[in-house]
């Protein structure tokens, strides 16, 4: 009895930790970063812009699945519009980021289309690749694959991200679209 007591104790003490020490793990409780939660998949912290941010999600989803097949589960999304909110959620830079499984995470910039897109692009490759093997896969596949199906508008991107997109077209044209995972699997 002592043994699970202790147990407890210290996974309590390790998701209080996780929480405070890494803060996209926030996103598994958002409400506790000051934004309202409209839905179970929807969080914003700006409740007069909750319709625009349904619509870019729902079109951004809609038009990935278009190209990715569908997704095992529709993901969350948390949409922030100040940059405030995005930083309490450990972000800074990036105009939105996917936190594995979990959420997608849309600062100030990311309220466009492609931005949207490209975070669940990272989602769909977090579900169909898993999230270690993500870590270990060339940067040219997953960020590649993001700006290239994502249809950023940018024609020329920073280096190394336009360097990445030029490759996953390339290898992209060479596969079976409709397999995909199969084909990216064969990297491994």
């Amino acid at each position: 009895m002592k043994f699970i007591k202790w147990a407890m104790f210290l996974a309590l003490i390790l998701t209080v930790s996780t929480i405070i020490f890494y803060k996209p793990s926030r996103v598994l409780m958002p409400e506790m970063n000051g934004v309202n939660c409209a839905t179970n998949s929807l969080c914003i912290d700006d409740v007069s812009r909750l319709e625009e941010a349904e619509a870019l999600i729902a079109h951004a989803v809609i038009e990935m699945e278009d190209v990715l097949g569908p997704l095992k589960n529709y993901p969350k999304a948390v949409f922030c519009a100040t940059q405030e909110c995005f930083e309490t959620f450990g972000f800074k830079q990036a105009a939105a980021s996917a936190v594995g499984k979990s959420a997608l995470v849309i600062g100030p910039r990311g309220w466009k289309p492609h931005y949207i897109k490209h975070e669940i692009v990272h989602y769909w490759q977090a579900e169909n690749i898993g999230i270690i093997k993500m870590l270990l896969m060339d940067d040219w596949l997953i960020e590649g694959m993001a700006y290239a199906l994502s249809d950023d508008p940018r024609p020329e991107l920073e280096q190394p991200w336009q360097s990445y997109r030029t490759k996953f077209n390339e290898w992209y044209k060479t596969v079976d679209q409709d397999r995909l995972v199969l084909a990216i699997k064969r990297l491994e």
